[in-house]
């Protein structure tokens, strides 16, 4: 079984986590699952794509220390920051972490900013999708569907693509390919609509504005109970404005080319599509039959337990899969056996 990590097990621990992040402080997902198939250990150089709050960040530090290293990532400069607070505050000693406000698609070019002492290979990399609490926590940030803020969506505030652009400037024909491709949405074309119908009327400039206008768009008789439509409009075009599918699809492959021997790279998913490019790359890199460089750890996604989702809401779609590289020996009596 898998165990509570201590960030939980410890409540001032997490006292202080919620203190750094604020009362709905984002809890990260699956920890002890993530730690497991991870295995950190004294001495091991870790990965984190998506640093995000630094929970489980935190967790990792604390079971590769002494001498081991963790280098952080995260394209949201605000999120880095608070997270190098709250692992600070944990007296996290400063040759331990390096953290760099980079799209983790440009994760090799931490090496280029490091002394070039370290190797570079990583024992783990873990990518842990999706949006944090925080941000949509943070109208100002333009993420949330319930509270009024402007349309923005951007995780990285430099990036010059906003939601307003996509709203607003997209084709109708864009528009509906975002919605089907990104959530599935069997009303993608009646939202497209009324999208570009609403627009030549007026600028949608708010995310409360937006979300009006798509309930508008699916008749009350026609929508499910068990889906909020807007909430995954939303997340179709979040998903579009930062690029995420792409991004990743692009990273996933390399990723792996710098995992050492017996290194597991995690994924953390909280989108069909996430977890199928993981499941597809993870499956190419494992090989017919078992015969790649690489052994499937997750033959299904894990899943967060019912305990979990009930402290947890956001834990409910979350996907963990995991792989890791074999060691030499082993891909060479592989290739004989081929």
């Amino acid at each position: 079984m898998f165990q509570t990590p201590d960030l939980f097990k410890n409540s001032q621990i997490y006292e202080r986590y919620k203190g750094w992040h604020g009362v709905q402080a984002h809890i990260p997902v699956m920890v002890a699952e993530t730690l497991e198939l991870l295995a950190p250990a004294p001495g091991k150089k870790i990965l984190d794509c998506t640093v995000g709050a630094g929970g489980h960040a935190a967790e990792i530090l604390k079971r590769i220390q002494p001498g081991g290293l963790l280098i952080g990532l995260d394209r949201d400069p605000r999120m880095l920051e608070q997270a190098r607070a709250f692992l600070k505050e944990e007296g996290f000693p400063d040759n331990s972490l390096r953290l760099f406000p980079f799209s983790y698609e440009r994760f090799d070019e931490a090496f280029a900013q490091e002394t070039g002492t370290e190797p570079k290979l990583f024992d783990g990399i873990l990518f842990d999708l999706g949006v944090a609490s925080p941000h949509l926590d943070q109208a100002e940030r333009g993420f949330s569907w319930n509270k009024e803020g402007p349309l923005d969506f951007r995780f990285d505030a430099a990036q010059k693509l906003t939601a307003f652009d996509v709203v607003n400037k997209w084709r109708e024909s864009e528009l509906r390919r975002v919605f089907k491709e990104y959530s599935d949405e069997r009303f993608s074309g009646a939202m497209a609509r009324r999208i570009c119908k609403e627009r030549e009327v007026r600028i949608i400039k708010t995310t409360t504005q937006l979300a009006d206008i798509l309930r508008k768009s699916i008749p009350s008789r026609l929508r499910s109970p068990h889906r909020d439509h807007v909430q995954t409009a939303f997340q179709a075009i979040r998903i579009a404005v930062n690029d995420e599918l792409g991004i990743f699809e692009k990273t996933l492959p390399k990723a792996l080319s710098f995992l050492a021997e017996n290194g597991v790279c995690a994924v953390l998913a909280y989108h069909s599509k996430e977890d199928r490019v993981s499941k597809i790359v993870f499956a190419e890199a494992a090989g017919k039959k078992g015969t790649g460089m690489f052994e499937i750890l997750t033959k299904k996604p894990l899943m967060a337990t019912n305990e979990e989702i009930r402290r947890n809401a956001r834990a409910r779609s979350a996907r963990l899969r995991a792989i890791r590289r074999k060691p030499a020996d082993s891909q060479s009596s592989n290739k004989e056996v081929k």
